[in-house]
């Protein structure tokens, strides 16, 4: 599936991409659609504003080369996780992730979905309602990730359908990431990452682009402290900031995080219980408009 698409992106495609990620350092483009893609699918990295630690399917949104465990492998062969994020305006969101050992690294596969629920529908605005309608968004992807030593690159190709009201498009779209490990002593680490995001060719005649996005992270992990910060710039904002933290006692953690310059959020919060192979987390941010609120749910099996 990666392959086919690989060898449908166009060259051109691939330039208008590099060309405006490099220029978008400082400016802003737009317009973008899948907008859902910019916001957190997993409770534990929401509730640290985007700085997560953990690997394997935890990280199948934010950089496919995390997938794969760069400190000797993870405890789990495989996992499964499900998140539920409820929106503002009674949207919500549901996101399905597996990742598992082969071919010599780490394949993941997912599922997200976006659903708005029924909205008015008004000839004019401002108007009377005259009827209502619905939007949605589907978007499939398969990863791969390889380690060479302490350092992992991994790659997604996704396939992405929206419909709104009556109509519908489809586009495709890839991550490529690179992380790279560096023990600081004995009972600490530390981790630099950085990924291309939502890479993808313009649709709707050319006229709208993926929120393509440029991410990079430090993070640290201390005994029972893990902490973090980052850097993000998508195509339709301007370069935005995130500091989050998140502290173990025995089976219960708790997170907090800060985001600078994002239009949506400001700050998070979280806790999550791991017990066994099983893991619970809970995420909570408000909206920096005063929509509503945000909380999400996810739930990870160790296979």
């Amino acid at each position: 599936m990666i392959l086919l698409l690989l060898f449908s992106f166009s060259f051109g495609d691939f330039m208008d991409d590099i060309g405006d990620l490099w220029s978008g350092f400082n400016e802003i483009h737009g317009p973008t659609g899948f907008e859902i893609l910019q916001y957190d699918m997993d409770a534990m990295t929401s509730g640290m504003a985007g700085n997560y630690w953990d690997e394997g399917t935890h990280a199948l949104m934010f950089n496919p080369a995390e997938i794969i465990s760069l400190n000797g492998g993870s405890k789990w062969n495989s996992e499964v996780l499900f998140t539920h994020r409820r929106l503002p305006c009674g949207m919500n969101a549901d996101f399905l992730g597996y990742s598992t050992a082969m071919w010599g690294g780490a394949v993941g596969v997912t599922l997200l979905g976006f659903f708005s629920g029924e909205m008015e529908l008004r000839g004019y605005v401002p108007g009377e309602p005259v009827g209502s309608y619905s939007a949605e968004n589907l978007i499939a992807g398969v990863t791969y990730a390889r380690r060479f030593r302490k350092l992992s690159i991994g790659i997604s190709g996704k396939f992405l359908h929206e419909r709104i009201f009556s109509e519908s498009y489809s586009t495709y779209s890839f991550d490529l990431g690179i992380s790279r490990l560096f023990y600081l002593f004995d009972t600490g680490a530390f981790r630099m990452d950085f990924a291309l995001l939502h890479l993808g060719p313009k649709y709707l005649d050319g006229e709208v682009r993926l929120p393509t996005t440029w991410h990079l992270g430090l993070k640290t992990n201390i005994n029972s402290f893990k902490g973090g910060i980052s850097l993000n710039k998508p195509l339709n904002t301007v370069l935005q900031y995130g500091v989050g933290v998140e502290y173990r006692i025995g089976w219960l953690k708790v997170r907090a995080g800060k985001k600078f310059k994002n239009p949506l959020e400001d700050y998070s919060l979280g806790f999550g219980f791991t017990k066994q192979r099983f893991s619970i987390d809970y995420s909570y941010s408000p909206n920096r408009n005063g929509y509503g609120d945000s909380h999400l749910f996810t739930a990870s099996i160790g296979l």
